[in-house]
């Protein structure tokens, strides 16, 4: 920088220091190379809404590629729905669980991938 002069960058260059820092502490897509970053930690995250009627959102991630199986079971421990079972790369991943054909009530979300296996709790009000 020089007296009564500026040194002026480009949206490019700030929008790039945003998104990677989203990216890292998100996991969010870059916009540059539409390439995922690899998550730090399996996790299963709670459905969205919750409580619902009558469809949900289930969102997952897995830190390596394998086997994965998400499925749904009814309070009494009842297999309701498989919604996922297929191998799957590393990466963030949304499922939809729709439940028009299901009375209220508690219900439970589970995924098993390798070693990690994890449960949340869902409720359906009509």
């Amino acid at each position: 920088v020089t007296e009564n002069k500026y040194l002026i960058k480009s949206n490019e260059d700030y929008t790039e220091k945003i998104q990677d820092v989203l990216s890292k502490k998100f996991s969010v897509f870059k916009s540059e190379t539409k390439k995922e970053v690899i998550p730090e930690q399996y996790n299963l995250f709670q459905n969205y809404p919750n409580p619902f009627n009558p469809e949900t959102v289930i969102s997952y991630q897995l830190v390596a590629g394998g086997q994965v199986s998400l499925k749904v079971y009814d309070i009494l421990g009842n297999e309701i729905v498989t919604l996922v079972d297929k191998e799957q790369e590393s990466g963030r991943y949304q499922v939809t669980f729709d439940a028009s054909k299901l009375s209220s009530g508690v219900y439970i979300c589970r995924i098993v991938t390798g070693d990690f296996v994890k449960t949340i709790k869902m409720s359906l009000v009509k």
